[in-house]
């Protein structure tokens, strides 16, 4: 176990954090390095909500700990004005 800043904010053992690559780095790899003690995170770029709903639960299944953190990486087009807004809908439409 590697104790950091990040580690201790993220509760993870390591401060390894995997890029979510979409099809590159899945949902079964995020498991895996969130399992290891890392931070998995999966790609959500171009999937709709119900897509990554799918990505989300399998990634889901393979967790030792149900309650692991992991990420998703989301990319947001605005920058001020409506992103707030713009996040909440796609995040509350995912969930």
């Amino acid at each position: 176990q590697i104790r950091t800043a990040a580690t201790d904010l993220l509760k993870i053992n390591h401060p390894v954090l995997l890029a979510g690559m979409n099809v590159a780095a899945g949902p079964r790899l995020a498991a895996a390095v969130t399992n290891a003690g890392g931070l998995g995170v999966i790609g959500g770029v171009g999937y709709t909500p119900d897509m990554l709903r799918e990505q989300i639960s399998e990634l889901k299944s393979h967790l030792v700990d149900k309650n692991a953190p992991f990420g998703v990486d989301l990319l947001f087009p605005q920058v001020g004005g409506n992103a707030r807004k713009t996040k909440y809908d796609f995040v509350s439409a995912s969930q």
